[in-house]
């Protein structure tokens, strides 16, 4: 009850003491009739302000929150690196709302309110604006387009967004997308290039040669060309000098390949040492050779790493478009590599142009490596023994062991159809040791059988067998074999014993220890080991049987071999000479010296049946 109230309801009593009984009844009645209106009227009025209260504080609230969303929402606007514009069909700009940070933000955009897209944008980025904006009201979608400018001096990529904001205006949301673009181009530019030198790679050579495809066979008379450029004894310098001074050699000879051809050309690498030259609008071969030659001539000149001088080499490949052979990319780069193998394989530092036979042979070349590896698991290979006879005494003294391969389709092949691919794909190494295991076995066999025989057997070795595990392998099969000292004797190449004369001839020192036997094979036929031969640990050295072959009396040839001998004589180490053939060669061979000899003229190469019986039957004499 409100104060004031209760201060008049108590002045009722005394004023009611003046009144008689029947009408003090009456204005009882009649004043509770009042007051019970005046309770109503009261509570109507209280339970009015507290919906009013909280209705203000309702208001309150949603004021409060209305301030915080506009903040939010302004802040949110500021925070964007966007630029928005809103802007009728016409092109008039009508408001702006842009982050402050936002570079192209006009210093006072109300002056832009009112005026004309046209007058703000260059001719281009104007018409393509309003062309945005009618397709976007008209079809009621969002177009987005970019735009390049140039902001103080420096380039600028833009996304520009034009929304549909009402039946005749748009909103314009515009993003610096800069260094977005950037790193997309970077990561465009790292997925077709090659990350060391800088070249174009595969993916995008492909790119080029089908478009450039396209074009040849709109245009037949602008030819093209591919160029398959692999380096020679890379894997050499690798392994001697390091990788990091390998991938110095593939910059520079990447660097010297951009100069060697046109700008117009392709350089690409396509991994390892291998690279690729795109040459198009050509107009015939010899254009393409006189850029190989260029090329093979810029290679050829000297590169300093590490202190010292590197001459470079590589193989060429060359391969001319030929619209029934080529029918894409995949196509020409196949030839160009099969072209590229067969200059390697005669001889290197060299170019060789396509052949369609040359597919042919690659074709049962990848037939023959498919087949080899497994060759020794199905137990195809056989050894064959040439004698190496004594010109003295006409005595077998040793047999040359020689791998055949019994081809289950195309018979019985001599090593040179398959050893230069055993040793390409690592399959040299296990032929090896089967040839070292079967010949030992077969020495031990004849050593029981011919006890008063001093026999020999030679066996050629691979470079890739010169290892210290070869030597421990070597050394089990002479314990388990119980051979005699100096009966096994290793034939190894010249070109191998001057790759590493250090390493080698340690390498010959204990094999020396051990009771083998080391013949130098071909002299003559490689990098000359001369300066090396009197320290080198070997007892014979065989003559290059092009040395022997010379039908003419006093020939260059003859000289060069009569001096090996007379030189092999004063050092103390056996001569050999292979492929003798006549009895003139044999006679002339006795009168300068030599000591052994082999070929037709003696005996072709046989079975180890055919050897045994050879030893057992004549007693080691060829002559019988």
């Amino acid at each position: 009850m409100f104060p004031g109230v209760r201060f008049k309801l108590e002045l009722w009593p005394m004023l009611l003491g003046a009144i008689t009984w029947p009408n003090q009844l009456a204005c009882q009645i009649a004043i509770g009739i009042v007051m019970g209106s005046l309770a109503v009227s009261f509570m109507v009025v209280a339970r009015q302000n507290r919906r009013l209260n909280k209705e203000a504080k309702r208001r309150q609230q949603f004021e409060t929150a209305l301030r915080t969303s506009e903040a939010h929402y302004r802040a949110l606007i500021h925070a964007l690196p966007d630029l928005i514009m809103r802007i009728n069909r016409a092109g008039i700009y009508l408001e702006f709302l842009a982050s402050p940070d936002f570079a192209t933000l006009p210093q006072d955009a109300s002056t832009w309110i009112g005026t004309h897209v046209a007058d703000r944008m260059p001719p281009n980025l104007a018409k393509k604006r309003l062309d945005a904006i009618k397709k976007a009201l008209t079809t009621q979608m969002t177009q987005v387009y970019e735009q390049n400018l140039s902001i103080n001096g420096s380039k600028q990529v833009e996304q520009v967004r034009v929304v549909p904001y009402s039946h005749d205006e748009v909103l314009i949301m515009v993003q610096n997308i800069s260094d977005r673009s950037k790193a997309e181009e970077q990561l465009k530019h790292d997925a077709f290039h090659d990350q060391l030198t800088g070249l174009p790679n595969r993916s995008l050579l492909m790119e080029r040669l089908e478009l450039a495809l396209k074009r040849t066979k709109r245009h037949p008379e602008a030819q093209l060309a591919v160029l398959f450029l692999d380096l020679d004894n890379f894997k050499i310098i690798n392994d001697s000098l390091g990788h990091h001074i390998g991938d110095e050699l593939l910059l520079g000879i990447s660097n010297r390949l951009k100069i060697a051809i046109r700008e117009t050309d392709l350089a690409v690498r396509l991994g390892g040492d291998e690279f690729v030259v795109l040459l198009e609008e050509i107009s015939d071969l010899t254009e393409v050779v006189m850029v190989a030659e260029r090329i093979l001539e810029t290679l050829k000149l000297p590169i300093t790493l590490v202190n010292r001088e590197i001459f470079p080499s590589a193989s060429i490949g060359i391969v001319m478009y030929v619209p029934e052979n080529h029918h894409g990319a995949a196509d020409l780069l196949r030839d160009a590599d099969v072209a590229m193998y067969w200059a390697k394989h005669n001889g290197r530092g060299q170019y060789k142009v396509f052949d369609p036979k040359m597919h042919q042979q690659a074709t049962q070349r990848l037939n023959i490596e498919s087949n080899l590896r497994q060759a020794l698991k199905n137990k195809e290979f056989l050894i064959y023994y040439q004698p190496i006879i004594n010109l003295k005494t006409q005595q077998v003294e040793a047999f040359e062991a020689l791998i055949r391969w019994q081809h289950p389709e195309q018979g019985l092949l001599g090593p040179d159809r398959f050893i230069r691919i055993a040793e390409e794909i690592g399959l040299i190494v296990p032929i090896g040791e089967w040839v070292l295991q079967t010949v030992c076995q077969q020495l031990s066999y004849w050593q029981v059988k011919c006890p008063e025989q001093p026999l020999k057997v030679n066996i050629n070795l691979s470079v890739q067998q010169l290892e210290d595990s070869f030597l421990l392998s070597l050394e089990e099969l002479l314990t388990q074999h119980s051979l005699r000292a100096n009966t096994l004797v290793l034939e190894i190449s010249e070109s191998a014993l001057v790759h590493n004369v250090d390493a080698t001839q340690d390498l010959l020192e204990r094999l020396k220890h051990r009771g083998v036997g080391i013949v130098i094979d071909d002299f003559g036929a490689g990098d000359s080991c001369l300066r090396y031969l009197h320290q080198l640990s070997i007892t014979g050295l065989k003559i290059k049987r092009e040395f022997i072959r010379s039908s003419e009396p006093d020939s260059r040839h003859q000289v060069v071999a009569e001096s090996i001998i007379s030189m092999c004589q004063s050092l103390g180490v056996k001569t050999i000479a292979e492929g003798i053939e006549t009895s003139e060669q044999v006679a002339w061979l006795q009168d300068v010296g030599c000591d052994l000899g082999q070929g037709f003229y003696f005996a072709k190469p046989m079975t180890a049946n055919g050897a045994t019986n050879l030893l057992t039957s004549f007693h080691g004499s060829i002559l019988g």
